[in-house]
């Protein structure tokens, strides 16, 4: 989420031990994999692993003008909506414990520029759109198009938004394997112009989707949509006074995570429910008070970056239960950090800037620190995403003018 935030109207004490972490206690490094589709001149992305390791993305084309392709390790390119469209592979869902293979969701655009969300099968490759609203299913009346702005990647359930032709959104759920949209509303004639920010670990018939909806002043307020018998219901969360809030999770348990902005000093906080009509709770960093939410797990751990007075950003986890927060402490020579990802075993993926201006990966916990990635080719690798466990991560490095996508397995 990128807003500009805001100071606690709440403040949390920081109870309990301040734990910095080490520049680096081991010298392990992770092990690569390319795992893209081989190319001598196309660039290669990767942008998703799952639980066991696999990645998906995308690769440009070998000749000028051509269409990009998606792929899923190892480097096997994924049949396109239409032939022609230039497709790409966003993110691929845990191998389940049972029924269907697992699913990846991408995008297929056409040459007239149109976008269509696209779901395929790891198993046997075969594309379905995902379909926007239409009158009660049916295909009939349907709008113009749709987007995939969330998803769990334990259920493979996205959210997203079908808009008419007048560009009006309604936010719409996709269970996984179903390419019919399900309005959140319950009324799909309705649109309320949200964003699905965040879907959560639950079946279906009782997930919760956080919404940040748009108001007339250009603020956004936070919702939470649950399923269940009689379908989706949609609740506000409670705001702190004079502050607007934007969401960024929700977990399993159904704690919401995002950031609140005090419109008089437009400075931010972390921002934590532990229910969705709880009374939120405010980080306040002593030293740090701009700060902002960027993803949480299910343990209910957030991580958050804060501006330093360099101009750079750190990073921490915060634990709002316990109203702990851990520092990352990176080597003296960094001087910002991005979060690329958190995984459920509160292990973070980072991308940390250093004083040349050069940026690489690292992952970091509480017991080990900061743990650089390491180099591919002797070039800089870049976190892109880590899967539920913290096992694996999906990244690129650029070798020889060309971006090689990675499968980095963690030590």
């Amino acid at each position: 989420m990128e807003s500009r935030l805001k100071p606690p109207t709440v403040a949390l004490v920081i109870t309990g031990a301040l734990f910095a972490g080490l520049t680096t206690t081991s010298t392990q490094a992770a092990t690569f994999q390319p795992v893209g589709p081989v190319s001598a001149t196309a660039s290669s992305i990767a942008q998703s692993v799952n639980s066991s390791g696999r990645v998906v993305g995308a690769i440009g084309s070998d000749t000028p003008g051509g269409p990009d392709r998606a792929w899923v390790a190892p480097g096997v390119a994924l049949t396109p909506l239409n032939p022609g469209n230039s497709c790409r592979a966003n993110s691929i869902s845990n191998e389940p414990q049972t029924g269907t293979a697992n699913r990846i969701l991408g995008t297929c655009t056409t040459l007239a520029g149109e976008e269509d969300v696209t779901t395929w099968s790891s198993a046997n490759n075969n594309p379905t759109e995902n379909k926007p609203l239409s009158l009660l299913g049916t295909g009939l009346l349907p709008d113009t198009s749709a987007q995939a702005t969330a998803r769990s990647k334990v259920t493979g359930i996205t959210a997203g938004r079908s808009l008419n032709n007048a560009g009006q959104a309604a936010s719409v759920a996709w269970s996984q394997g179903n390419a019919v949209a399900l309005a959140l509303l319950g009324v799909p004639l309705v649109r309320d112009n949200c964003v699905p920010v965040a879907v959560n670990d639950r079946a279906f018939n009782n997930v919760d989707i956080a919404l940040n909806c748009p108001n007339p002043d250009g603020s956004v307020t936070p919702k939470l949509a649950t399923n269940g018998l009689l379908g989706f219901t949609v609740a506000n969360l409670p705001l702190p006074a004079n502050s607007h809030c934007e969401a960024v999770g929700v977990n399993s348990v159904r704690q919401v995570f995002g950031t609140c902005i005090d419109p008089a000093t437009s400075k931010p906080t972390a921002t934590y429910w532990a229910t969705p009509s709880s009374v939120p709770k405010l980080l306040n960093m002593s030293g740090h008070p701009a700060n902002q939410a960027k993803f949480a797990n299910n343990l209910g751990y957030v991580a958050v970056t804060y501006q330093l007075a360099s101009g750079g950003f750190g990073a921490g986890l915060w634990h709002p239960a316990t109203s702990q927060i851990f520092l990352v402490n990176p080597a003296a020579n960094i001087t910002s950090l991005a979060i690329a990802a958190l995984a459920d075993s509160n292990r973070l993926l980072l991308d940390q800037t250093n004083t040349a201006q050069v940026t690489s990966g690292a992952t970091w916990t509480v017991e080990n620190g900061v743990q650089p990635l390491g180099a591919y080719q002797g070039q800089p690798v870049r976190g892109i995403d880590i899967d539920t466990s913290g096992s694996y991560a999906a990244a690129t490095a650029t070798v020889a003018g060309k971006i090689v996508a990675l499968r980095a397995v963690l030590p």
